[in-house]
């Protein structure tokens, strides 16, 4: 018998249980959506939940472990009971950061930066893992989402995407 199993990590707090969790991911979507409801926690206090806080999930059977299915930030924490937590992914960030130039002939590796949005720039690492992509690029972006400046990258067969690895612990709840 199948049995399911998951795990919550907000900010380095590990939450034992959740009442449902749904997770929105598609290609007519530019961006992954959880949307997260918790039972009421005793220990839980009122700030240990703040906008913009880091948040994975994980989710599988007891017999084949844990993957990990989403890894986001959480954008709307809505006050009912039980706590219902809007969460996207860094995709949704590039929607909302605009390029401020054309890159002509400029190193991929400042055009990747420029992408990254402030909110989320401190958790991002960027590695190039084939030595065979170009390292200057030509796009025009100028006042254009960032997103929009990675799909003109894909059409260079410069494929872009957030994953997270995992080092040391956190605290549970």
């Amino acid at each position: 018998m199948f049995v399911l199993n998951q795990e919550l990590e907000i900010s380095n707090i590990k939450f034992p249980a959740i009442t449902e969790a749904v997770l929105e991911s598609s290609r007519e979507i530019p961006t992954d959506i959880l949307t997260i409801k918790l039972p009421k926690y005793k220990n839980l206090k009122k700030d240990s939940i703040v906008k913009f806080s880091k948040v994975t999930w994980k989710a599988g059977y007891f017999q084949y472990g844990l993957l990990n299915e989403f890894n986001g930030y959480i954008l709307e924490i809505s006050p009912k009971v039980p706590l219902e937590l809007k969460c996207v992914d860094p995709f949704f960030f590039c929607q909302r950061k605009m390029m401020t130039q054309d890159y002509h002939q400029k190193p991929l590796m400042v055009f990747l930066n420029d992408c990254i949005h402030p909110q989320i720039k401190s958790d991002i690492s960027i590695i190039v893992r084939d030595s065979d992509i170009k390292q200057t690029v030509d796009i025009r972006c100028a006042k254009k989402s960032a997103r929009y400046a990675l799909y003109e990258l894909k059409k260079l067969m410069v494929w872009t995407f957030f994953s997270r690895l995992e080092i040391g612990g956190s605290k549970s709840l």
